[in-house]
């Protein structure tokens, strides 16, 4: 006998009916690197935007609202209200920052980036609002996590061709799942939450780099449920999540134990120091002793 289901009705589609048809048409997608201070003066956006604080830390003020920003804060504008911001770092501000139409409009290529921050009208209205009708100030849950899925969508922006464009829809689209699905709280079925947190503390405490069978013993399942259950509850596959806990603690020991880069790579179980100079640099943005330097400076 065969049975069906119907999927389960999800609070997130009855608020944002564009969800339910999302092919989003990316304006922007920009890492903004700026000097020790910037300020974004009153302005409405006729777009989607997600603005991440990498780099700094500020306030945020929409209407009547003031709330405080620091590494980790995602700004999730609708189009309408008003909003600016003012941040600050010795070393810099960094925003991750994207532009969207979660639905393609007949006029989401006409939409400026330069418009009067005044006159948010565009001819075609948009379906419903992604998450709310308010600017919402966001703590990202794992940063590493919402940090891959932006970076997955800059190494594909902007689009060349149609199979270009193909992967960067999908990218968005997963970028802006996790995103919801963080902002929800809803990642992972509770059964499976104490078998993924003992996952997530042996790869947190592991010396070196640990497979995914020795992880399937500790969690207690099976190799393709937990690689799903593990990227919905931590947005990282097991391996990335490693690679990225390996080198907070390597940053932790080029600062606090000032270690040097060497004996940094051997610490993290890194197979050289070519090999942690590319990881480190390709996930931090600069090399190992580039940032030890910097830091040190302090």
């Amino acid at each position: 006998m065969v049975t069906y289901q119907t999927q389960r009705e999800d609070p997130l589609l009855d608020q944002a009916p564009a969800l339910s048809g999302c092919a989003p048409f990316m304006r922007i997608v920009h890492d903004c690197r700026t000097g020790p201070r910037f300020v974004l003066k009153t302005r409405r956006i006729r777009d989607h935007a997600f603005l991440y604080v990498r780099r700094g830390v500020g306030e945020l003020t929409s209407g009547r609202d003031r709330q405080l920003l620091g590494p980790g804060s995602l700004i999730m504008v609708p189009p309408g209200p008003d909003h600016a911001f003012d941040l600050s770092d010795a070393e810099g501000v960094q925003m991750f920052n994207c532009h969207f139409d979660p639905v393609w409009q007949a006029d989401s290529a006409l939409v400026e980036h330069q418009f009067d921050p005044q006159r948010p009208d565009r001819r075609s209205p948009m379906p419903g609002g992604l998450f709310a009708s308010r600017v919402i100030v966001h703590q990202v849950g794992i940063p590493a996590a919402y940090e891959a899925r932006f970076l997955a969508m800059a190494r594909r922006f902007p689009a060349i061709d149609a199979m270009g464009a193909l992967e960067l829809r999908a990218a968005a689209i997963e970028h802006i799942a996790w995103t919801l699905r963080d902002l929800s709280g809803r990642t992972v079925i509770e059964d499976d939450d104490t078998a993924l947190q003992r996952a997530r503390r042996r790869l947190d405490e592991a010396p070196g780099p640990i497979g995914l069978a020795e992880l399937e013993k500790v969690a207690g399942m099976g190799r393709t449920r937990l690689c799903a259950a593990f990227r919905r509850r931590f947005g990282l596959s097991p391996i990335d999540y490693q690679r990225h806990s390996r080198i907070e603690r390597a940053k932790a020991d080029l600062v606090s134990a000032d270690l040097p880069v060497k004996a940094v790579a051997a610490r993290g179980g890194f197979a050289s120091i070519h090999h942690f100079t590319k990881v480190f640099t390709r996930l931090v943005g600069e090399p190992p002793a580039a940032y030890q330097r910097r830091i040190n400076r302090r």
